[in-house]
């Protein structure tokens, strides 16, 4: 494995942008930028005609973090 991926895979960098962090994480993870524009990408507010329930496609806050996505500072 290359040392970025490896950087990746460990969390010393974000798994999107390739920011370094000062301390590894031990599991890769989105930088605060990239978490907020996955979230805002990938989360709809239900309408009250939809079902409260995500549908394929949609995540939320509990699944984001609950999958590895974790908000973190830069």
């Amino acid at each position: 494995m290359g040392e970025y991926a490896e950087d990746i895979y460990t969390g010393q960098t974000c798994q999107e942008c390739g920011t370094y962090f000062v301390k590894a994480h031990g599991y890769p993870v989105l930088c605060k930028d990239c978490y907020k524009e996955y979230k805002r990408e990938h989360h709809r507010k239900p309408s009250t005609s939809r079902a409260t329930e995500p549908t394929l496609g949609e995540a939320t806050d509990a699944e984001l973090k609950e999958n590895g996505f974790r908000e973190t500072t830069t």
